[in-house]
């Protein structure tokens, strides 16, 4: 899309607590972003609390409840952009 002038958009963009440090995966992603992956303009969070789509559990991708990353996203963010809305 890049080549065509198009804007790119991340769309379910998203890590589950179980399994390993979302804090860090998301760290590593947005530093991914800055640096090889410039031409990206939108991320949209995949944030269901209820997802049962690939296992017979629910898994939550709910960000928000998570005090330590809310606040690592904002930073990576401002990184980004200079402000978080």
């Amino acid at each position: 899309m890049a080549k065509y002038g198009k804007p790119i958009v991340i769309s379910e963009f998203g890590c589950l607590e179980d399994g390993g440090d979302r804090n860090r995966w998301f760290e590593e992603a947005f530093e991914l972003l800055q640096k090889d992956y410039r031409k990206v303009r939108g991320i949209l969070f995949f944030n269901n609390g209820n997802d049962i789509t690939t296992t017979n559990k629910a898994l939550d991708w709910q960000i928000q409840n998570d005090s330590i990353l809310v606040k690592t996203l904002e930073s990576k963010l401002r990184s980004i952009s200079g402000e978080v809305n």
